[in-house]
């Protein structure tokens, strides 16, 4: 679980360190960028819950 978190947090610093750098440069952009990989990490939590159900259910166990 601990891995998990420290993952979590190692994802979330080099977000905002690459959205902070872009920001320097032009804002406007950053902000994209920052729309951009959130809707693709959304996208990701979505598509790992739901294979995570699916195996649930194939196991048997919901």
């Amino acid at each position: 679980m601990a891995l998990v978190l420290l993952s979590l947090l190692c994802g979330l610093l080099g977000f905002g360190l690459v959205v902070a750098g872009i920001w320097r440069m032009h804002p406007p952009t950053a902000m994209v960028v920052a729309g951009v990989a959130l809707v693709a990490y959304a996208w990701r939590v979505d598509r790992a819950a739901s294979g995570l159900a699916a195996l649930t259910v194939a196991r048997g166990e919901g």
